[in-house]
């Protein structure tokens, strides 16, 4: 699992990149407080066209109080040899710290 911390969308992105370049299977996750992530993918999809391998979690919604369970349910449905790429909107904030649990774990 590789951890994008902060918006640090241009890393991100070179990340990406490297993993489609060497055929690794990969997920990637824009992971932000309320519904900014929806707005990056948004945005980049106005750029690159439709991107089934990103995903969003916008925590702290209406349809979500709480954080641990979807990023739980994330991380377990990663198989052995899947990638997760995860970018979080704010370092040392709540969805950032949640997927930092994870990180030595997957």
């Amino acid at each position: 699992m590789t951890l994008v911390l902060g918006t640090e969308f241009a890393l991100y992105t070179v990340v990406n990149q490297c993993y489609a370049q060497a055929n690794i299977l990969s997920f990637n996750e824009i992971a932000t407080h309320s519904t900014f992530a929806d707005g990056i993918r948004n945005a980049m999809e106005l750029v690159t066209g439709r991107q089934d391998s990103v995903s969003t979690l916008c925590a702290y919604t209406d349809d979500m109080s709480e954080v641990e369970t979807p990023v739980r349910e994330i991380i377990d449905g990663l198989g052995p040899d899947e990638e997760l790429i995860i970018a979080t909107d704010i370092f040392g904030g709540s969805v950032n710290n949640e997927f930092m649990k994870y990180l030595s774990q997957k």
